[in-house]
């Protein structure tokens, strides 16, 4: 966060993530490992049985999915999700926020910019936010959000106050 001044304040942030799931073996992998047939799609679920897809402890899938890339580390890299936004605050009550996230063509291809904007009370703040999406064909794309926060510990404060 950068103060402008008394009341203005400027915030960059950046996001990056990386989803801790192992990648799912393909069905050209499959064909390739046990020399079956295209359309034995049975034989296909048994196999990912059988390598262990399915019978995977989360602490071993987490692990797993920072090497199992079909392509190597540069199909690892792919599957980096990134964000960047910009906030500005007036009196830390009213905010305008813009923002960007990418996700690789091959690993999903979500690309949208954000725009929102927000109110912030004592007690609640009410936020809203429009996807303008960058790629072709985003389920996300134009999705208006609305949300609605609260905050206890300032509930508990006034409610504190009248009961004194």
């Amino acid at each position: 966060m950068v103060p402008i001044n008394e009341f203005n304040t400027f915030t960059i942030a950046a996001d990056a993530n990386k989803l801790l799931v192992p990648t799912r073996p393909t069905m050209e992998q499959y064909i390739k490992e046990t020399g079956a047939n295209q359309d034995d799609y049975s034989g296909y679920t048994s196999w990912l049985m059988d390598e262990g897809y399915y019978n995977i402890s989360p602490i071993s899938g987490i692990f797993k999915s920072f090497h199992d890339a079909p392509n190597g580390g540069k199909e690892e890299l792919q599957e980096i999700q990134w964000s960047v936004g910009m906030e500005y605050a007036y009196n830390n009550q009213f905010f305008l926020r813009a923002g960007y996230h990418y996700e690789h063509p091959n690993k999903g291809n979500r690309k949208y910019y954000t725009l929102g904007a927000g109110f912030k009370m004592s007690v609640f703040s009410i936020d809203a936010g429009y996807v303008i999406s960058a790629a072709q064909s985003n389920p996300l794309d134009q999705t208006l959000r609305f949300s609605i926060a609260f905050d206890m510990d300032g509930i508990q404060d006034i409610l504190g106050k009248r009961r004194r």
